[in-house]
């Protein structure tokens, strides 16, 4: 009788073959050479608040380093005590002087780009764990359907060249990493980003790709390597595409033989793949626009929704001109993968001029985090699409009831810094003042017809006369009465604040010991300031 099945695993030199250099390099090796080859046994995430688990040949992602540097260095020497093969840090971590990677010891320390994905990382290594070697270069009518990343490696064997699988809106999906195979700048940017971006020559390759039946040849240009492309079609409809590396385009025939024979199946792959996850990405969208909309919200959807609380509501705004022509779809789909990479349930929906995400886990998700996704999002749409993204986001969301006024305040949050002419993200719960602001702005308390008679009074004088009482009055009820601090904010002598004080008093019959007129004062003539700023 056989015992028990061996847990799955491979070495670390195969799993650096397997992910390849674009992804992860060993620290400190010129020659990315190792010295060590240990079993990996899985890829753990690191949480700055938990013990390192026991795993030994564990890969530890240290995800969370750049906000915590002393728990990083005792999480290292923890590492190595429990001997995990690798851990894996970033560029930005290593040039911390706070971050101490001397007591690794036998542990290999790996570098993942600044912008890799963790959660796309996470997903590759335990991938290439659970997969044996043999499996990656398998035949192409063996390879499981929707298993775009190892149909990448079957054809990059076959072809002897690396292979990157796109869908239809140019996002990289899938892509080969078999050791020794060439590669270049653009195609280690399209990776990291999971999207090419839209300069002038590549939409060029794309529309004679789109509009092929055959494999495509382009030279070499703009830094890229000579390349092979396949359209990918199911029947007559365009799926994606197939793109191969030919350097110094010595190979172009037998590659592109390749690709025209492994196209069909490939088209499928890729149609199977994308069908359920935007089955499953089109459901979340609907879900969150049911929770946003106008009206009674469905039991079903709420059900759904409580149990993915705590949340956070993040909502993104385009600055272009009124009635501006901006492609919202693609700006969703830029926001989605982006988010999809902070939460891999995240949900995003359409809503009018407006794009809105929900992040689950919100008791795991810092300010600065949202703030690196927000900032993330808006380059990206700003590059790919050439449309620049206002943004603000809810604290956590406790209730599904919750949603509803988390919108309305990302809403006024739009207003206020369209009035502001502002650029900086809005967290509504951290910068609550300006949402209520901007909702008294809103209002009839600074109305002309219901301003209270002596701030009317003193704003037509200083119209007729010249005189800058208003700005007096303002700068004595913002600085609580200090005629110091109001003389510093007016650029004038403490006497001659006093002075004005004393003459405004007198000439509009001024109770300034009243607390409710000094209330509504203070807030009709810095609403009229405000606006006219």
């Amino acid at each position: 009788m056989s015992g028990p099945a061996s847990p799955p695993y491979t070495s670390l030199r195969g799993l650096l073959a397997a992910l390849g250099p674009l992804l992860l390099t060993p620290h400190g090796q010129q020659d990315g050479s190792l010295s060590i080859d240990p079993e990996v046994r899985g890829s753990v995430v690191w949480d700055p608040l938990e013990d390192v688990p026991p795993i030994k040949g564990g890969v530890l992602l240290m995800t969370g380093a750049s906000l915590a540097a002393a728990a990083t260095s005792s999480a290292i020497k923890e590492a190595a005590k429990l001997e995990y093969a690798a851990v894996v840090l970033k560029p930005r971590d290593l040039v911390r002087d706070d971050i101490d990677i001397s007591g690794a010891g036998e542990v290999q320390l790996l570098v993942a780009p600044d912008d890799a994905s963790w959660s796309s990382l996470h997903a590759l290594i335990s991938a290439a764990v659970s997969e044996p070697p043999e499996a990656r270069t398998a035949s192409i009518a063996d390879i499981a359907p929707g298993d775009l990343f190892s149909l990448s490696n079957a054809i990059a064997a076959l072809a002897g060249t690396a292979i990157t699988i796109e869908n239809v809106n140019r996002e990289v999906v899938a892509y080969s990493n078999i050791a020794d195979q060439d590669t270049d700048d653009s195609r280690r940017d399209a990776i990291l980003g999971r999207a090419v971006p839209d300069l002038p020559w590549y939409l060029a390759r794309y529309r004679a790709v789109a509009m092929a039946t055959t494999p495509v040849f382009f030279g070499k240009e703009h830094g890229a390597l000579d390349r092979v492309a396949m359209p990918l079609r199911v029947g007559p409809r365009l799926v994606g595409s197939l793109w191969a590396f030919d350097e110094g385009g010595t190979r172009s025939d037998e590659i592109a033989r390749v690709l025209a024979e492994a196209a069909p199946i490939a088209a499928l792959h890729l149609l199977d793949a994308a069908g359920a996850y935007s089955l499953q990405r089109h459901r979340r969208g609907e879900l969150l626009t049911a929770a946003l909309g106008e009206g009674q919200m469905d039991p079903g959807v709420a059900l759904t929704l409580a149990q993915q609380m705590p949340v956070i509501l993040v909502g993104f705004a385009h600055s272009a001109v009124h009635g501006a022509d901006v492609d919202m779809g693609r700006v969703a789909d830029i926001v989605a993968l982006n988010a999809e990479a902070v939460r891999r349930a995240a949900s995003c929906t359409v809503m009018g001029d407006r794009v809105f995400v929900l992040l689950p886990g919100a008791e795991q998700l810092t300010d600065e985090r949202i703030r690196n996704f927000l900032a993330l999002s808006q380059r990206a749409v700003a590059a790919t699409a050439d449309v620049q993204l206002r943004s603000a986001y809810s604290g956590a969301l406790h209730a599904v009831a919750d949603l509803s006024t988390a919108r309305t305040d990302i809403e006024t949050a739009f207003r206020f810094q369209r009035v502001k002419a502002s650029a900086h993200s809005i967290s509504t719960a951290n910068e609550r003042h300006r949402i209520l602001l901007q909702e008294l702005s809103e209002g009839t308390v600074a109305a002309p017809d219901r301003l209270l008679a002596p701030v009317r009074q003193v704003l037509a004088y200083d119209a007729d006369n010249g005189t800058e009482y208003a700005a007096t009055w303002l700068a004595f009820l913002d600085s609580f009465g200090d005629n110091r601090k109001a003389a510093e904010m007016m650029l004038v002598h403490e006497n001659s604040q006093r002075y004005r004080m004393r003459q405004l008093i007198k000439k509009f019959e001024i109770d300034v010991d009243d607390p409710e007129l000094r209330l509504i004062a203070w807030l009709q003539l810095g609403l009229l300031r405000r606006d006219r700023r």
